[in-house]
């Protein structure tokens, strides 16, 4: 029953270190690159839970670089993490997704959408978004972030 856990228990440390091998392996030839790494960041976001409830990962550039640059290797891998992981969404002011996008400038970064785009620094995507690929080519980031609440069910 590895993929069960209790309501009021944190993410193990199997979890973690599962989490950032799958990471590892899957953003292998983007992190052979220069300018890429990976960060990851244990939260607490429930008071009554001990421990870490959530992982979040950041991909980042050590300066900034452009979806067209980083797509081929990052659509499959928020697929493939996806499949896996709970990937947990967010929401604001700016929308809500599971894949969160900081832009180095205030912009829109959606090809198509029914929803009211705000020029901003912050983008919240859904998974949908990442799959067709909807984000303009040109687009310059700081980075994505992915919060991680544990395995699929």
């Amino acid at each position: 029953m590895r993929y069960l856990r209790k309501f009021n228990e944190g993410l193990s440390e199997d979890f973690f270190l599962d989490l950032r091998e799958f990471c590892l392996e899957y953003l292998a030839f983007l992190l052979d690159e220069d300018n890429f790494f990976l960060d990851f960041n244990r939260l607490s976001l429930l008071g009554s839970t001990p421990g870490t409830t959530h992982i979040e990962v950041m991909i980042k550039g050590k300066r900034p670089f452009y979806w067209k640059d980083v797509n081929d290797y990052l659509i499959p891998f928020i697929i493939a993490i996806d499949k896996k992981y709970c990937l947990t969404e967010t929401s604001s002011y700016y929308g809500s997704g599971k894949v969160y996008m900081k832009t180095t400038s205030s912009t829109s970064v959606k090809i198509t959408s029914f929803d009211i785009q705000h020029k901003n620094y912050q983008h919240r995507l859904s998974i949908d978004d990442i799959k067709k690929d909807n984000i303009k080519p040109d687009t310059e980031l700081e980075y994505i972030t992915l919060t991680i609440a544990g395995y699929k069910a």
